[in-house]
């Protein structure tokens, strides 16, 4: 992590101190950081301004960290990535990738080709998932979660849901069939949809064509979710 997190219940408004006593961000103080009593470290205020930490004191079950933010963090992308919700592991890589990259909403769905069994991964928890959420915006140096949402029935989302979402947004479906080359540095909104590991199937597109949706690929080539993902978003948006 670039920077450690904190809650603003988990800081005392008379002085501006934290007592960490997290397991986790604890180790991470001690045994990867090996910070000594005096010396600084990035910090955030989940949903607030970034700045600078001193460590005030350091003992075996806790520390003692005075916290100055005064820094807004770098803006959100203005990106809505739809993803076919694929295997766990890969859920793990694509939600790190879109976070880091500063996307500001996240949509899982299910898809023909989407495995129902994955619905019940432990990553869908909401304690796991704002777990996830938080070590890659520390990751990232961010403090802005972003929006994440799931749709387990396709045709709902796309009939009524999806229009909502469309209208005044420059709308791409990855898909690699009769599709254009993908377009550089959108500077519009963008809603962007990533199907699963076998493509979306032909109803599926009808209904994202029927939203707005144009189609667009790198070719022929044909990648995974989460290398599509990073692609996608790497092509399309403005990384200033």
């Amino acid at each position: 992590m670039n920077l450690l997190l904190f809650r603003r219940d988990e800081i005392s408004t008379a002085i501006g101190n934290v007592i960490l006593r997290d397991p986790t961000r604890l180790t991470h103080v001690k045994s990867v950081l090996k910070l000594k009593v005096g010396d600084t470290l990035r910090v955030g205020i989940l949903g607030g301004d970034l700045g600078m930490g001193t460590l005030l004191a350091l003992a075996s079950d806790h520390a003692e960290i005075q916290v100055n933010v005064d820094t807004p963090p770098s803006p959100k992308l203005p990106i809505h990535l739809i993803v076919a919700l694929p295997r766990p592991k890969t859920f793990r890589k694509v939600l790190w990738g879109a976070v880091t990259l500063g996307v500001s909403h996240l949509t899982f769905i299910q898809s023909a080709r989407t495995d129902k069994a994955y619905w019940q991964s432990a990553f869908l928890t909401p304690k796991n998932l704002e777990s996830e959420l938080i070590l890659a915006l520390e990751q990232a140096g961010d403090t802005q979660l972003p929006q994440v949402d799931f749709f387990q029935r396709f045709r709902p989302f796309a009939e009524d849901v999806l229009p909502l979402w469309t209208p005044n947004q420059k709308c791409f479906l990855a898909h690699v069939s009769d599709a254009l080359p993908c377009p550089t540095n959108v500077s519009d909104p963008i809603v962007l949809a990533i199907g699963p590991e076998g493509g979306w199937v032909p109803f599926e597109v009808e209904l994202f064509q029927k939203s707005g949706f144009q189609m667009v690929s790198f070719g022929q080539r044909i990648l995974r979710v989460e290398e599509a993902t990073l692609a996608f978003l790497g092509r399309l948006a403005r990384l200033d």
